[in-house]
């Protein structure tokens, strides 16, 4: 390198509406619908595990039944329901969100939930799939 050069940054590709450029410190900020939207995306599996939980709480609590709760099964039936419903409303919650996000802030906005939403239910599928076949190995 000649020392009489003066050495120069190199040029950013990106620049901010104002134009500045970009850099990693200097980048904008999430947008208030891309926070919630990742957000309710990294819970998506876990939210209603979590909600299934307290109404096994509340159930077992209440015991409206006067059913042994020591039982691990007491009140099966209606927890199975209510985490199936209180899932798949959360599902429908979540993708709506996403929508909503990348129709509002476009496409880019949206990349990053989508991502977490898509790796949740890859994850969610292997777990399925290898429950399956470990209940084929013992026979349950």
């Amino acid at each position: 390198m000649d020392p009489e050069t003066p050495e120069t940054a190199p040029e950013p590709t990106q620049v901010m509406a104002d134009g500045a450029p970009v850099s990693p410190v200097s980048a904008p900020a999430p947008s208030r619908g891309q926070v919630v939207a990742t957000v309710m995306a990294a819970a998506f599996a876990l939210f209603p595990v979590v909600i299934g939980r307290l109404g096994e709480l509340f159930a077992k609590l209440a015991n409206p039944d006067a059913v042994d709760v020591s039982q691990d099964l007491a009140y099966l039936r209606p927890l199975l329901v209510f985490g199936f419903v209180v899932g798949l409303a959360w599902m429908a919650i979540v993708v709506a969100t996403v929508i909503r996000l990348q129709r509002r802030e476009g496409r880019d906005a949206a990349r990053l939930p989508w991502l977490v939403l898509g790796v949740q239910v890859l994850l969610g599928v292997v777990i399925l799939v290898l429950q399956l076949v470990i209940n084929a190995i013992t026979g349950g």
